[in-house]
């Protein structure tokens, strides 16, 4: 996984050098591939083995950072603009072809994320198979459904 250097920094305050950050996180345990030179500075190979999923993305290897460096992790606090003029039913048509058994149903899109599709997610909500043999443990079936 590439890991920009500078990237790192808007999650944590590291001052080491590349270098010395790749050796360092060699030393606690993350397999370093290499160092490279990319468009935004310093790129950071990193191997994450399949038993550190926390590792996966920057914030991961940030939280491993921190870690390392002894240094606080600055919170990641997501604030999209929601343009409440756009309607989700302008960019998708969705067809419920048996009512009965779908309970309900919401969807939303997020055209505002520069991907190169947009996302869109669906949500289902389906009334439980075990509803008509026991009722007080009938609960519904949900499901999300998300594409580009």
């Amino acid at each position: 996984m590439k890991i920009v250097y500078n990237w790192l920094k808007d999650f944590v305050e590291v001052t080491a050098t590349p270098d010395e950050l790749a050796s360092r996180l060699a030393l606690s345990g993350t397999n370093i591939g290499g160092i490279e030179t990319g468009t935004h500075g310093a790129v950071i190979d990193a191997e994450v083995s399949s038993n550190r999923p926390d590792c996966l993305g920057h914030y991961g290897i940030a939280r491993e950072v921190g870690a390392v460096y002894k240094l606080p992790l600055k919170p990641v606090s997501p604030k999209p603009q929601e343009n409440t003029a756009a309607k989700a039913s302008d960019a998708v048509r969705v067809e419920i072809q048996s009512p009965e058994l779908c309970g309900s149903s919401g969807m939303r899109s997020t055209p505002s994320i520069t991907t190169k599709y947009a996302i869109i997610a669906l949500s289902f909500a389906a009334p439980s198979p075990r509803k008509k043999f026991a009722p007080s443990t009938a609960s519904s079936a949900r499901s999300t459904l998300a594409f580009a």
